[in-house]
């Protein structure tokens, strides 16, 4: 809408994880749990999409539970289906939920966290620090994409390149050749946040500017405060 030319790499899609017994459990004992976090806009999509299999809905989640979110575009898919958001974090990761909960006593809290299979620890880490009890409910996965040669090929040549999160980081890193890694170090690479960062500075790649919020938005911003002071 600004007028760039915009070359799509799709490098992750999302996968929910097969229905279980386990999982059904989890969902109709919601009851148990004084606060329930979702930490995706998928996460909260599948959630919703399991509760309906299971022939529940959002009346399923407790009146009592703390509902945490972990940025805007989570919170708004939780308002769609009625559902209040109580914690919202200033930083949209993992740390910035643990410092939006610091004025808590969690010793003893039941917590259950809803997001995808693979993930940092670094929260419920901080949680369980904490005396919490977190019980984790894998909702979906990630599962790398294969795109044509020419598309990587244009991604290379653009004059700023996206990171929306850890995994699109490593999907890309693995469809590299190695005569494209002499390359790399051109980029102008733009990540969506901390953690994504760290990951491509672990791979060797050299990030030219982190998102100071950790959204869409905030990535839009860094894109063009850095092209518009060029």
């Amino acid at each position: 809408d600004l007028g760039a030319e915009v070359v799509e790499l799709p490098l992750i899609r999302t996968v929910p994880v097969p229905d279980s017994p386990e999982l059904r459990a989890q969902l109709q004992n919601l009851d148990r749990y004084g606060t329930i976090m979702f930490t995706s806009v998928n996460g909260v999509a599948c959630f919703f999409d399991r509760l309906s299999d299971a022939g529940l809905d959002a009346r399923s989640i407790p009146r009592q539970a703390t509902i945490v979110a972990v940025g805007l575009a989570t919170a708004d898919a939780l308002s769609h289906h009625g559902v209040r958001t109580d914690v919202l974090p200033a930083r949209f990761i993992a740390e910035g939920i643990l410092e939006g909960l610091a004025d808590r006593d969690l010793a003893g809290t039941r917590i259950l966290l809803a997001r995808a299979r693979e993930g940092r620890d670094t929260l419920i880490d901080g949680l369980m620090s904490r005396g919490a009890e977190v019980d984790l409910l894998p909702l979906y996965e990630t599962i790398a994409e294969e795109p044509a040669r020419d598309d990587i090929e244009r991604a290379l040549a653009a004059d700023a390149v996206t990171f929306t999160a850890s995994s699109t980081v490593t999907a890309f890193h693995g469809l590299l050749a190695p005569s494209d890694y002499d390359r790399i170090a051109a980029l102008r690479i733009f990540s969506i946040g901390p953690a994504t960062t760290a990951t491509a500075e672990d791979l060797g790649f050299s990030v030219h500017r982190e998102a100071a919020e950790q959204s869409i938005p905030g990535l839009l911003r860094a894109i063009l405060d850095d092209l518009t002071a060029t």
